[in-house]
């Protein structure tokens, strides 16, 4: 489901939703699935996840936050074809995530869906506030969030789906220099397949 490729052309139907409308979506999903992962779903309840991530959903937001993804098994555990993190939040912010903060949807764009996104003109540096580099520090890219529209399909990130990753609130930041939790919900736009500035 991670890698799905991109489409060519997007329904025209795609369900509209804000960050409090989309949380309040999956959570619903949440409550129906009753689990934490996938491993411990009956038939009826993949059948179920199965509908949930056949959906393509448009979600505004302020970028505030980018960084490549680690080598993953989906993409052939190879370093050089990652996914990039979108972390988007209701609202815009002027530093990285701290203790206190609000935690964001994060949305992520696949090697399969990166050339697509930049042959549309969606440039990650000139639409986030910060971008995360490979010791896990924060560069600026010198100029506030931008208000973006993430277009994609819906995704249950499972793996990341413990009390330490999802919250509601940044609650700690690690030796690793990562914030903790670090996702509002293991529900993600993944992956993305449209990037709009619309602010």
């Amino acid at each position: 489901m991670k890698n799905r490729k991109f489409p060519g052309v997007l329904p025209p139907s795609a369900e509209q939703l804000d960050v409090a409308s989309f949380l309040k979506k999956i959570a619903a999903y949440d409550t129906k699935l009753n689990a934490r992962r996938r491993a411990v779903l009956d038939p009826a309840r993949k059948e179920q996840l199965l509908a949930f991530e056949n959906q393509i959903v448009s979600l505004p937001g302020w970028l505030v936050l980018v960084y490549p993804g680690l080598a993953e098994s989906t993409n052939c555990n190879d370093g050089a074809f990652h996914d990039w993190h979108l972390e988007v939040f209701a609202e815009p912010t002027d530093h990285p995530p701290q203790v206190g903060d609000p935690t964001p949807i994060i949305c992520e764009v696949t090697p399969r869906t990166e050339k697509p996104l930049y042959d549309q003109g969606a440039r990650l540096q000139s639409l986030a506030a910060f971008i995360r580099v490979s010791d896990n520090s924060y560069r600026p890219t010198g100029h506030p969030p931008r208000k973006i529209r993430v277009t994609g399909y819906l995704m249950w990130d499972d793996v990341h789906n413990g009390p330490s990753e999802v919250g509601t609130k940044v609650t700690s930041i690690g030796s690793d220099k990562l914030h903790h939790p670090w996702r509002a919900t293991a529900w993600e736009v993944h992956p993305v397949l449209k990037l709009e500035q619309i602010e």
